[in-house]
């Protein structure tokens, strides 16, 4: 069984909850709420997929419908990324390129328009049928 730490701003102590060995778990919580997962998880924040999404050269093939999907229009020129493309291609590239790791998302939504959150939490949802 997978565990993970929280902690409320303005309490002292860590608790610890059992969230499942399910091949997806999303949790959303408030911004007053701390989260520490395993040891074994990778976590994705904005700088991660924002450098990785910058700089990456071979996108996975699999990878960029989803992210075409998510964005909302194709990528044509991949040297001219703003910051939701950056952020959005090194997410999902990661997410297929680390395929069978757990997975931590810190603020996947960061730098993006309401309807690309809204794509992006569709294919999270999607994500355990996909992989």
């Amino acid at each position: 069984m997978t565990n993970i730490l929280h902690k409320t701003k303005g309490k002292k102590d860590w608790e610890e909850s059992e969230i499942g060995d399910k091949p997806l778990i999303l949790i959303c919580h408030q911004g007053n709420v701390d989260i520490k997962p395993e040891e074994d998880f990778i976590t994705l924040d904005p700088e991660v997929t924002m450098y990785h999404g910058s700089r990456v050269k071979n996108i996975d093939s699999l990878a960029i419908p989803y992210i075409e999907t998510i964005l909302g229009y194709p990528m044509v020129n991949i040297e001219e990324r703003g910051l939701s493309d950056s952020h959005i291609i090194g997410l999902v590239d990661l997410l297929f390129k680390l395929k069978g790791s757990k997975f931590f998302i810190k603020q996947p939504e960061t730098y993006l328009h309401p309807k690309q959150q809204q794509n992006l939490g569709s294919f999270l949802i999607s994500l355990e049928k996909i992989m």
